[in-house]
């Protein structure tokens, strides 16, 4: 058993954790603290939030020709092959592992982004 000074100073310990999985965007932002830090949780949330609107308004500021500029490039990266067997093997292990293991994934991935508009992506 911990003694209490040992445990006060163990649980000072934080794991955040913000998952980004390649097909849905955010899919949780998972936090274990303790009482005693509930200041620099509150802080760390603001900051978190003051990403995002930032991200957000960057999105919208984007110009068309700009945004178009960046799918193009991001259709450009999905169609990269992988170029190795340990490069490629580390995606399947990633897929695997995440439960996100689609075969069809960057086919499907590089027919919507045409489709994607600066305006509908901001929930």
């Amino acid at each position: 058993m911990m003694k209490p000074e040992a445990f006060a100073a163990y649980c000072r310990v934080e794991l955040f954790m913000l998952m980004l999985p390649g097909q849905s965007g955010m899919l949780a932002m998972q936090d274990h603290s303790y009482r005693h830090m509930t200041g620099y949780i509150t802080s760390l949330f603001t900051r978190v939030e003051s990403l995002l609107k930032d991200l957000e308004s960057k999105l919208y500021n984007t110009s068309d020709e700009e945004f178009k500029r960046n799918a193009t490039a991001l259709t450009d990266m999905n169609l990269e092959k992988h170029k190795n067997l340990a490069e490629e093997s580390r995606f399947y292990r990633g897929e695997i592992q995440n439960g996100t293991l689609k075969l069809n994934r960057i086919e499907a991935e590089v027919k919507k982004t045409p489709k994607l508009a600066s305006e509908g992506n901001v929930v």
